[in-house]
């Protein structure tokens, strides 16, 4: 759907993708909660670094998951897109609190060079959003 005026399913498509925000949100928000708890074992036990790379590698899981889910039905979509939103928001927790960590240890109080190695880290992990907008714009292109 394009976000078209003259689309005659605008009501239903906005209602139904208001649902799915909803639900998706309550999910995200209760697993964030619980995944403090596991992910701050998971850093102390295997450390920023293998933390970092964890996140970033669950990151293109994700992103590949929802190109994947524009291909499918309505309730294999809505299927998918819980498992990714489980997925993300379990894997991203521990990313930023091990991400700050490691910046402020690598910089040893220098902020041209915190900033410099933060932004970096950022610009890698926004790479794979990127990426999946545009290979999913053709296919919206096709308004199937």
């Amino acid at each position: 759907w394009s976000l078209s005026g003259k689309c005659i399913d605008q009501a239903y498509v906005l209602k139904t993708t208001s649902q799915l925000t909803g639900m998706n949100q309550m999910l995200a928000s209760g697993m964030a909660i619980g995944s403090v708890f596991v992910c701050g074992i998971f850093m102390d036990h295997f450390g920023r670094k293998p933390t970092l790379i964890t996140a970033l590698m669950l990151n293109v899981v994700v992103k590949l998951l929802l190109f994947w889910a524009c291909f499918l039905d309505w309730g294999a979509f809505a299927t998918v897109l819980f498992v990714q939103n489980a997925i993300m928001v379990m894997g991203m927790t521990p990313m930023y609190p091990a991400m700050n960590a490691m910046v402020a240890d690598l910089t040893h109080g220098d902020e041209v060079l915190r900033a410099k190695y933060y932004s970096a880290l950022e610009v890698v992990n926004h790479t794979m959003d990127v990426l999946a907008f545009g290979c999913g714009f053709p296919v919206l292109a096709l308004h199937l």
